[in-house]
């Protein structure tokens, strides 16, 4: 017997949290979001917030719909387009991680979706700055799959919330909602930190920490490994991200970082590179010699960060062939 199965594209009532009923079942939704609420990672702290809580009420909705298969966003990844879509840079933003595959807000509210079992997620959904009750009122959103939340300034306790099944009854781990959080009243210029203790059967497991944002400390390089293959292709990308002292990535820095390379290989990637919301990514490919590939980046009158990749030769197979 030949079944149909049937999908849809929705896009209709996004930015209300909804998404129509299935007509026919089986039905999926395979798109939602994406073009309906197109976010930067460097937009306004509003808008990355909302960005993650319309995906939250989205996925709300589709739990609660008894006929729907499941939805799945568009999209993962911020992407290259062409001249007559996206925002007039030839990139769409219609990512839960920016195009270098850097988490935005919205992906720490899928992350804590997962099995407490697996990873235990504790997530801050704000930044820790002067224009906060500008910026979201007074709200914290905490996304968590623990039980509860402890919120803290500094060494101060402030409250504890349960998981908002209120608004979020459908989610396997809805958000947190901490309200009446003023910037002033919590002390302004004397904040240390804003912390949250997450808890699973009364024993804290783990925590997310914010801090007000400081001067540009230092230049940091992520490598996602330290070993390519010398094939001419093997490649890896290098995260950049400027901190502050307490190793906050300052997420209003657009700074240009400038490389040198060394070594048998290639940099993949503007040179100089501009960053967005404090971050971004280069890649390095691999040549067909072994050795080092150094590389360093310069930002400002900051010391260099420097990494080292071992390009390695290719291992022979050696085939036995069996005559018959």
């Amino acid at each position: 017997m030949l079944r149909t199965n049937f999908t849809c594209n929705d896009f209709e009532y996004n930015l209300e949290g909804k998404l129509k009923f299935p007509q026919n079942i089986p039905y999926m939704i395979t798109e939602y979001m994406g073009h309906m609420y197109p976010t930067k990672s460097y937009d306004s702290v509003e808008r990355i917030i909302k960005h993650a809580v319309y995906h939250a009420k989205i996925q709300n909705c589709q739990y609660g719909m008894h006929n729907l298969a499941g939805a799945s966003g568009w999209c993962a990844f911020d992407y290259n387009t062409h001249a007559d879509f996206g925002s007039g840079d030839r990139i769409c933003y219609h990512g839960v991680c920016d195009i270098f595959r850097l988490a935005k807000f919205a992906a720490y509210f899928y992350k804590s979706q997962m099995d407490p079992e697996i990873e235990k997620v504790v997530f801050i959904a704000r930044y820790l700055i002067p224009s906060f009750n500008e910026d979201y009122g007074d709200e914290v959103i905490v996304f968590s799959n623990c039980d509860e939340i402890n919120l803290y300034i500094g060494t101060k306790y402030i409250n504890t919330a349960k998981p908002d099944r209120i608004d979020y009854p459908n989610l396997p781990h809805p958000p947190f909602i901490f309200k009446n959080c003023s910037w002033w009243e919590w002390g302004a210029s004397n904040i240390t930190s804003l912390k949250a203790i997450g808890k699973v059967n009364g024993k804290e497991v783990a925590q997310h920490e914010i801090f007000p944002f400081g001067r540009p400390d230092k230049l940091v390089l992520k490598p996602d490994d330290i070993e390519l293959i010398a094939d001419g292709a093997d490649c890896v990308r290098v995260v950049i991200e400027l901190q502050d002292k307490n190793s906050q990535i300052l997420h209003l820095s657009h700074h240009p970082v400038f490389f040198e390379m060394t070594g048998p290989g290639k940099l993949i990637g503007e040179n100089p590179f501009s960053l967005e919301a404090g971050k971004g990514a280069v890649f390095i490919q691999a040549g067909r010699e072994p050795g080092k590939i150094g590389l360093k980046a310069y930002v400002n009158e900051l010391p260099p960060a420097e990494i080292i990749i071992n390009i390695i030769a290719i291992q022979e197979e050696t085939v036995s062939v069996k005559k018959l």
